[in-house]
């Protein structure tokens, strides 16, 4: 057995973790949280979730049918969803949960193709789409 805790100077204590996870924070790569921020702004529930993918809402237009059909069995629903921008995004919450974001693939790709997004994009379709990832970085 273990001594009790222990001062071991003024303001520190050394506290027991036999047996125990010390875990400083959790990085989530996966999260779907786009939405649940707005609606929940703490989002307790982060802490068991992970993994990425190519979901999110932003470069999109408001209210868009592609918008609502990607995200809206993942995301759930969220009236004002679509977001142009990152920063136009962000500006919409404020929690006590710090996050950084992914770009998504899949609103990145259809905000910069036109027509049929399952299918190679042009070379200008391509400058599209890294012009848009570079708004978002």
């Amino acid at each position: 057995m273990l001594p009790p805790l222990s001062p071991v100077g003024k303001g520190y204590t050394v506290i027991d973790c036999t047996s125990k996870v010390l875990c400083p924070g959790f990085i989530d790569m996966h999260g779907h949280s786009d939405l649940e921020v707005l609606r929940n702004p703490p989002i307790r529930s982060k802490i068991g979730q992970g993994m990425n993918c190519g979901i999110g809402v932003f470069p999109s237009v408001p209210g868009s049918a592609f918008l609502n059909e990607l995200c809206g069995d993942v995301l759930g629903a969220y009236p004002q969803a679509g977001w142009r921008f990152y920063v136009s995004y962000k500006q919409h919450w404020e929690s006590g949960t710090n996050m950084a974001f992914l770009q998504a693939h899949s609103t990145l790709r259809r905000a910069g193709m036109t027509g049929n997004v399952n299918r190679p994009a042009t070379d200008d379709e391509i400058s599209r789409m890294c012009s848009l990832l570079g708004e978002s970085l």
